[in-house]
């Protein structure tokens, strides 16, 4: 029998680096973006990418450095 993986045993934890690149921010042990105030319950890399791609690259994709 397969046991469902859970979350808080793999303890992700907020990367600094995601502020810049993907207007990322921590908040209650949770990721909000800071142009829309969606919550992003993961803390993966890959989900706060495709967030920001979908919904704010064409505006925003002038900030990168």
């Amino acid at each position: 029998m397969s046991r469902k993986r859970k979350i808080d045993s793999e303890c992700r934890i907020f990367n600094e680096q995601w502020t810049y690149d993907y207007f990322f921010t921590q908040y209650k042990e949770r990721a909000v973006c800071l142009i829309c105030q969606d919550i992003v319950s993961v803390f993966k890399e890959y989900n706060l990418r495709r967030h920001y791609e979908t919904q704010h690259k064409d505006k925003y994709d002038w900030l990168e450095m």
